[in-house]
């Protein structure tokens, strides 16, 4: 099945949208959204939520992640490429063991997005490159060291593998 496109709403104003693929459903019957066609001229009609309800679900998950978070095993300070990595290898060793990671920016990465970052190259001396084989992010091999095309595809993709752990 694919989504119905309609012009989207927000605050009475119509929003344009860019493009959008389509989308199958396996939903019960119960609490399928209804689908369609779409047709990559119009927008698109999200699904009926109120906001105090959005609101209150992120709320929630967010107090129960700060509680669960005011007894850890480990406490890293810094969600830099160090950090990340720091998480990512303790997280793997022992699932069990409690991570929480303590970031004073309002984004993880540390000087990743800084700057001219996202067209930078990272150096990583051997042989840490061990960690780059195992998440299967490239490098070219420069003898001692090696180098990563991007420093935010090192951050972006150790980030996501720590996200998706569960400890």
């Amino acid at each position: 099945m694919t989504l119905t496109v309609e012009t989207a709403q927000s605050n009475g104003h119509s929003a344009d949208v860019a493009h959008a693929t389509a989308v199958t459903s396996k939903s019960t019957p119960s609490n399928a959204v209804k689908m369609g066609t779409e047709n990559f001229k119009g927008g698109y009609k999200f699904a009926p939520i109120k906001e105090s309800i959005v609101t209150r679900a992120m709320i929630k998950r967010y107090w129960k992640d700060m509680d669960d978070a005011a007894v850890s095993d480990v406490v890293i300070v810094g969600a830099g490429s160090a950090g990340l990595s720091c998480a990512y290898t303790l997280a793997k060793a022992d699932p069990g063991l409690k991570i929480t990671i303590i970031e004073a920016g309002v984004a993880p990465g540390g000087g990743a997005w800084l700057g001219g970052q996202l067209m930078a190259p990272m150096i990583i001396r051997k042989p840490a490159h061990s960690l780059l084989n195992e998440l299967t992010i490239p490098y070219e091999d420069e003898g001692s060291y090696v180098v990563v095309k991007h420093a935010a595809l090192f951050t972006s993709t150790i980030l996501s593998k720590v996200l998706l752990m569960p400890n």
